[in-house]
């Protein structure tokens, strides 16, 4: 089963995840653990060394615009070059 990695569980990140956690194994990473707690059917992560455990297939960027590209400077060092 392909695995997808969502960054940030904002409005956006949470409504994904729950519409592709039935069919995909779906993590979904956020600073902030509050906004984890209503998320079912996935992994939740608050760092990213779990994150990158989790060795996604696909990466969803689900943050402002504002905080995109910091993001992604952020989050992809975790993640392996055969998954890039």
């Amino acid at each position: 089963m392909e695995r997808i990695l969502i960054a940030g569980a904002g409005n956006m990140g949470s409504w994904l995840a729950e519409t592709l956690c039935l069919d995909y194994d779906v993590a979904v990473y956020d600073t902030d653990p509050q906004k984890l707690k209503y998320l079912f059917n996935t992994f939740r992560y608050k760092n990213l060394s779990e994150a990158a455990d989790f060795s996604p297939d696909l990466l969803l960027n689900t943050t402002g615009l504002k905080q995109t590209i910091e993001a992604y400077e952020h989050i992809l060092p975790f993640i392996s070059d055969n998954n890039a």
